[in-house]
């Protein structure tokens, strides 16, 4: 009957709550390590490992993950009767943690493609992968533990400030008196990617 529909529904639901968290865990799995733990995938680091010259882009496999994940949610969310929250807002926390993927994954894919690593973006990543990481317990505490997911929040709120100042002094040091060089101009491109990210995490805290 319509009771034992809602009953199913609402077990359905409660899974929605298992695949928002495996958007971010795209970016940061449970025991990334520093230097931007999984954020920037292996190689990333490696000087000189870019795609060879007039090759295909560099694919660092985040993003496809990230978009698979979410493909996943918004089938479970059509077809469930009832959410654990609000439909729109699991859509729009979706789109704002597969943002946060898809800016991390720009960065990549230039690091990897310029063959350049900009002296900030060990310590940018590191923040940012922190950032990300309370956005993921934000995620998992929503349903039984609000306040905490609040906490996180607020968290990953401050990760996005620190990230921003870290991009304003980055830019001021590489234009300081310097003559400009397509290096120089690479640099600014990764950091951009790297603070959109950031920029992402904040959004998704105000979802939270």
């Amino acid at each position: 009957g319509r009771g034992g529909r809602g009953r199913a529904g609402a077990l359905r639901g409660a899974r929605l709550g298992r695949h928002a968290p495996g958007l971010v865990v795209a970016c940061c799995p449970a025991g990334g390590g520093g230097r931007g733990g999984a954020l920037l995938p292996r190689g990333v680091w490696d000087a000189g490992r870019g795609p060879a010259e007039g090759g295909p882009p560099a694919d660092t496999g985040v993003g496809g993950e990230g978009d698979e994940t979410r493909r996943i949610l918004i089938d479970e969310l059509m077809r469930t009767y009832s959410t654990p929250f609000d439909r729109e807002d699991i859509f729009a926390l979706s789109r704002t943690i597969d943002d946060i993927i898809d800016a991390a994954d720009e960065a990549a894919r230039e690091i990897l493609t310029f063959r350049i690593r900009p002296p900030e973006v060990a310590e940018m990543t590191d923040v940012l992968l922190d950032g990300a990481r309370h956005i993921r317990l934000a995620v998992g505490e929503l349903l039984d533990h609000p306040t905490v997911a609040v906490e996180h929040a607020v968290r990953a709120k401050r990760c996005e400030n620190r990230i921003d100042d870290l991009y304003h002094a980055a830019v001021d040091d590489l234009f300081d008196g310097s003559e400009l060089t397509s290096e120089l101009l690479k640099a600014r491109e990764i950091y951009r990617h790297l603070k959109n990210s950031a920029d992402c995490i904040d959004r998704t805290a105000d979802e939270i």
